[in-house]
């Protein structure tokens, strides 16, 4: 995955770990959101605004711009904000799940410099469908269906998922506008019912040397709705992908030509919001045409020669186009009540638009080309990968970015790697949108930001165990960082460092796995490095499952110590599975250790946290294979 090619873990030029959901779901981890939060070093953060953020080593992005989403290889993510589809793909759609760490951008580009995340998809295995049902309305239906024919495969997925949610507690939380001093003020405590229900469908054709990937997504969330834009009461996702990659292979040359479009975007309802000028109606913010111009497509290619054993070339170029529509809060009267507060007593300065909203993003579009080079030598016990690639982007103009990784092979079972990257980010449309909540414009003057990365890991494999040490550094220029202020660049270098430990072993009829991470900066209060405080010191990720004839018992443990107002936290599932021939029962206790588990506002960087589990939840279903 990390050089464009498969390879084993120990011989990759690059930190990367790889999930198997089924392995997962063993441990009580069910939904793509509970199981990214198992990945090394990352943390899954909700936020009282409806949105999930991820944090890689430290480094994090408001809507997830700085960690890639791919399927099967294909970029997948929203041109407007970057933010991606955690829950995009049907669980029982993914084989496994491979996670980089650290910087990508010479064989991934652009939005790849904390991290990629490559879901790969089943092709011919089991059908399976799948339903588990539990406390708070969850209700989670899951099918797999896959079929052969002469030259090729079909495979068609579906997840659709209910939850209710709990009451979960907020702190720190917005307030009403206030007029009187033309603010939000914020309130202690709150509440927000945290309920979420997504559907995903996936169908995926292989025709001899064709690959077609057909996508669809929806999402809604609730939101802490406290009559303000800041605050909706519903946030909604909606993302539709067509891939389509032809192979061909000419004795040692092998060529990909891939195209592939996303469109990809949100909206948010707001309730209340003019209830502090004793004016009765909402409001919505949404995209004009429903989003039907908030798209990316790409084209290009991708080329690999292999000259002999110990020498190989890959190069490619790409082609992007980048579209967004104008985003806009409107109320549900026409514009007639922002009008209404625009004149004496109120005296509001909204900026308006002809049809009376308030217009927050601006239609706008730009292209991105890049090409890559890469050569991947070795000799004796040595691998020698190097490479770079040339980003030309309408916005930020011409950057290079380049990597070197040189692993050596102390045996047939241990390795060391030596690693260099970078990464290259431009900012998106909503970081240049230059425009206030009130439609005001501002002055905005945003650098493209670069993120460097060095490590070290030692590898150690063996039939039965895996383990793997790493130590990094990473130094990020002109951090794009959003918070409630606006969107600025990080005025220093930011620096992150840390150890990672990662272990997999397998002994007789239980497995172990998991990790231990630390982060040097990690709830670090520092005024120019803002984020620092909001990343854990420690992570630990664990898991255990334990096979007794026909049955299995199995859990998992997540803990992270104090960050931003959060104290250390333990998070454990308990999860039991009993298997029949073609099925299998399972019953899984969410939080079985009734922890009170809260999230800081990583979202906006800001004082408010929200409660992010209920105090203990379960689910029962069957998973049944044929």
């Amino acid at each position: 995955m990390v050089s464009g090619i498969e390879e084993t873990i120990k011989n990759s030029p690059g930190s990367v770990s790889t999930y198997y959901p089924e392995q997962l779901q063993n441990f009580g981890l069910y939904t793509m959101d509970e199981m990214l939060g198992f990945v090394t070093s990352m943390e899954v953060n909700q936020s009282i605004q409806g949105t999930t953020t991820l944090q890689t080593r430290g480094l994090t992005d408001a809507n997830n711009q700085k960690n890639l989403f791919l399927i099967n290889g294909v970029p997948y993510w929203m041109p407007s904000h970057g933010d991606i589809p955690i829950n995009g793909i049907p669980v029982a759609a993914i084989k496994r799940f491979e996670v980089i760490r650290g910087p990508a951008s010479v064989i991934y580009g652009t939005n790849s410099s904390a991290g990629v995340i490559n879901i790969i998809t089943k092709e011919m295995e089991d059908n399976i469908a799948q339903l588990y049902i539990g406390e708070n309305g969850v209700s989670d239906t899951q099918l797999f269906l896959s079929n052969d024919f002469e030259r090729g495969s079909a495979t068609f997925s579906m997840q659709a998922r209910t939850d209710n949610g709990y009451q979960a507690d907020t702190f720190n939380t917005f307030d009403v506008f206030d007029p009187a001093c033309n603010c939000f003020p914020t309130i202690d405590t709150a509440s927000i019912e945290n309920a979420v229900e997504y559907f995903s469908f996936l169908s995926t054709v292989k025709y001899s040397d064709l690959n077609v990937i057909i996508q669809a997504y929806e999402e809604e969330r609730n939101a802490y709705a406290n009559g303000s834009v800041l605050s909706p009461a519903k946030h909604r996702k909606n993302g539709y992908l067509l891939a389509l990659n032809y192979d061909q292979q000419f004795d040692n040359i092998k060529l990909k030509y891939f195209a592939d479009w996303n469109r990809f975007y949100w909206e948010q309802d707001v309730i209340d919001i003019l209830s502090p000028y004793g004016i009765a109606g909402d409001g919505s913010l949404d995209f004009d045409n429903n989003g039907t111009n908030n798209t990316r497509w790409r084209s290009g290619i991708d080329l690999t020669y292999t000259y002999n054993k110990q020498l190989s070339f890959s190069g490619g170029a790409t082609y992007e186009e980048r579209r967004t529509e104008n985003n806009k809060f409107r109320d549900d009267v026409g514009g007639s009540n922002l009008f209404l507060l625009s004149q004496p007593p109120f005296n509001v300065p909204f900026e308006y638009q002809a049809d009376g909203s308030i217009l927050l993003i601006e239609e706008d579009e730009l292209d991105e080309k890049s090409v890559y080079l890469q050569a991947d030598y070795s000799v004796q016990d040595w691998r020698i990968i190097s490479g770079l690639r040339y980003t030309n982007n309408d916005y930020s103009g011409d950057h290079i970015s380049p990597r070197l990784s040189l692993i050596y092979n102390l045996s047939e079972y241990k390795s060391l790697k030596f690693l260099y990257g970078e990464g290259f980010n431009s900012p998106n449309f909503r970081q240049l949108s230059a425009r206030s909540q009130l439609g005001l414009p501002q002055d905005v003057d945003i650098n493209a930001e670069i993120i460097q990365t060095y490590e070290m890991s030692y590898n150690y494999t063996l039939d039965n165990s895996h383990q793997v040490f790493t130590v990094f550094y990473t130094e990020a220029k002109d951090l794009i960082l959003i918070s409630g202020s606006g969107v600025t660049n990080s005025s220093d270098v930011i620096k992150r460092s840390g150890l990672e430990y990662e272990f997999n072993y397998k002994v007789d009829k239980t497995v172990f796995m998991g990790s231990l991470a630390y982060l040097d900066q990690g709830n670090e209060v520092n005024i120019t490095d803002e984020t620092a405080e909001y990343a854990s010191k420690w992570l630990g990720r664990f898991g255990i499952e334990h096979n007794i004839g026909k049955q299995s018992l199995g859990a998992s443990l997540k803990t992270a110590t104090s960050r931003a107002n959060v104290d250390t936290q333990y998070w454990a599932n308990l999860n039991y599975k009993y298997n029949f021939t073609t099925a299998s029962l399972f019953v899984s206790i969410n939080n079985i250790l009734a922890e009170d588990i809260y999230h800081p506002s990583i979202r906006d960087l800001g004082e408010n946290i929200m409660q992010a589990a209920d105090e203990q939840s379960i689910i029962i279903g069957v998973n049944y294979k044929f």
